[in-house]
């Protein structure tokens, strides 16, 4: 007998009318990835302005049945925005819920912060108050990122943690960040 394979939990904080076609764009690369949109239709396809758009191979020929649960914090503005964007999609086991980002901004708005994106960046450090108890791991992503491969890869590494391991994180590799470029960057420790 199999054993029933929860859902992948993904957060996104989508703060502002402007990051929703950015968000869209991340999910149909997810999407894309797990073999679950249409590549034949144009209106599936990423539309990045200016962008050189090249083909991928598409050597898998099975579809992800693992469910997705994106959890996105959005401001009131922005909230009918993704409704009406996420809703006309019928996409089969995906599910979603949208946070107010006001009810916890007040959580970091002490923080000081030069970041670009502002201090809506920092609420990922609540999101063990924003989420859910019964949510134990969850992939969080910015939403201006284009995936290259299955995001059910890097979920999967959650199993090879330890009973002392709670966090793992990529480095930012954004080319025009002045933290971002040699020499400046160095190892960043990770031990507690």
């Amino acid at each position: 007998m199999s054993q029933k394979v929860g859902p992948m939990h993904i957060f996104f904080s989508v703060i502002g009318e402007n990051n929703v076609p950015r968000l869209l764009n991340t999910l149909k690369s997810l999407l894309y990835y797990q073999n679950r949109v249409r590549h034949d239709r144009e209106r599936c396809l990423i539309s990045i302005r200016n962008a050189t758009v090249l083909p991928c191979s598409r050597n898998r020929t099975t579809v992800s049945r693992r469910a997705i649960h994106l959890h996105l914090l959005s401001d009131e503005r922005t909230r009918e925005i993704l409704r009406s964007n996420i809703s006309q999609w019928t996409l089969q086991n995906v599910t979603w819920t949208i946070y107010p980002m006001e009810k916890h901004l007040i959580k970091v708005k002490w923080i000081k912060n030069v970041h670009s994106a502002g201090t809506p960046a920092l609420m990922k450090l609540t999101l063990a108050t924003i989420l859910p108890v019964f949510v134990h791991k969850v992939i969080t992503m910015d939403t201006d990122m284009l995936l290259n491969h299955d995001i059910e890869e890097l979920w999967n590494y959650f199993d090879q943690f330890n009973s002392k391991q709670i966090v793992a994180y990529a480095w930012e590799q954004q080319s025009n960040s002045p933290t971002c470029v040699e020499p400046q960057v160095s190892t960043i420790p990770v031990g507690f």
